[in-house]
């Protein structure tokens, strides 16, 4: 599981689902990528759609390249492209109070991008066309992280997922492991 580069955004903004460019940094993070992945393999390509993450995906799959919406990060509604410190407090802090189940206005709940990057998960289990890399967001590879290592929902936040990370999970003897985290 590869997270996006660095986008190209004030920090401070939320930005979840929104379609925002990277940064310049950009052709740095993705050498960086192509040599901690062992890239003389033939990787099928899973990613989300947003541009944040679909640019790196083309350029790292040779083997196919196929987009899944299930793999967005969380749809913050109302607050996209806001500044965090700018929202409501009152609204904010009733969200942060059960962020896993409130949905942000007019978006989803943590649970539902939870849930979806489960279904993800599940469904490529069932596939048989491994090695594979998965570009996604943040949310989405926290999601499959703690649904693997069986954390509770509340430890999502207890580890970080940096720009251009790699983390590697693995499916033997019929269960999920975790190999490593941000590498």
């Amino acid at each position: 599981m590869i997270r996006h580069t660095t986008p190209a955004v004030p920090r401070g903004t939320c930005y979840g689902f929104s379609d925002v460019d990277l940064a310049r940094s950009f052709p740095q993070e993705l050498t960086s990528v192509k040599r901690r992945l062992e890239i003389n393999r033939d990787f099928t390509v899973y990613s989300s759609p947003l541009s944040r993450c679909a640019r790196l995906a083309q350029l790292l799959a040779k083997n196919g390249l196929q987009y899944d919406d299930r793999l967005k990060e969380m749809n913050f509604g109302d607050w996209e492209m806001q500044m965090w410190d700018d929202l409501d407090s009152k609204e904010f802090a009733a969200w942060s109070a059960d962020f896993f189940n409130k949905p942000a206005p007019n978006g989803e709940s943590y649970r539902d991008l939870y849930e979806r990057s489960i279904s993800f998960l599940n469904d490529l289990r069932e596939r048989k066309d491994s090695p594979v890399a998965v570009v996604a967001h943040s949310g989405v590879i926290r999601s499959m992280i703690i649904h693997v290592l069986g954390m509770p929902k509340e430890n999502l936040y207890n580890f970080d997922i940096t720009y251009a990370g790699i983390s590697k999970l693995c499916f033997e003897d019929n269960r999920w492991r975790m190999v490593y985290c941000n590498l």
